[in-house]
């Protein structure tokens, strides 16, 4: 019988052993599983920080791109008007060669208009002339005709 308490002995101290085992294991498991969820914890504050990061980056891209979208309507706008100005300059330049050509056939209807004067300048000096010899020839007339009646 002793052999057999012996062994019973052996069998509790060893059961003995293996539940303090498994305590120690097990204690052991739940300081990891604690540090681990520790670790998960700070883990998940990181993976927020990061979507945070994440949140504020993508607002500020969408800024950024809505400030490259205005300049570019702003740069497309100024062409718009650069474009319209160059038109109206062309159209400017236009009206000035046809105000140019209609001031060179102003220039030739003046000369002709003067040379014309010329023609009826001469032309009234012959006529003056003509004038005055009537005028002379009426006077001598009139001379003559007074000499008769007295």
């Amino acid at each position: 019988m002793e052999e057999s308490n012996a062994s019973m002995t052996i069998k509790l101290s060893d059961a003995t052993t293996t539940i303090d085992d498994y305590k120690r294991v097990n204690d052991s498991l739940k300081s990891d599983m604690r540090s681990k969820l520790e670790e998960i914890k700070n883990l998940l504050e990181k993976v927020g920080a990061l979507n945070k990061l994440i949140a504020d980056l993508k607002l500020e891209n969408e800024k950024n791109v809505n400030a490259q979208l205005s300049q570019a309507n702003k740069a497309e706008k100024a062409d718009e008007r650069i474009l319209s100005l160059y038109n109206k300059i062309n159209d400017q330049e236009d009206t000035i060669t046809s105000l140019e050509k209609a001031q060179v056939a102003k220039s030739v209807q003046v000369e002709e208009l003067q040379n014309s004067m010329k023609v009826s300048d001469e032309t009234k000096r012959v006529l003056d002339l003509k004038c005055s010899k009537l005028k002379q020839n009426w006077h001598d007339a009139e001379a003559r005709n007074f000499r008769f009646r007295f």
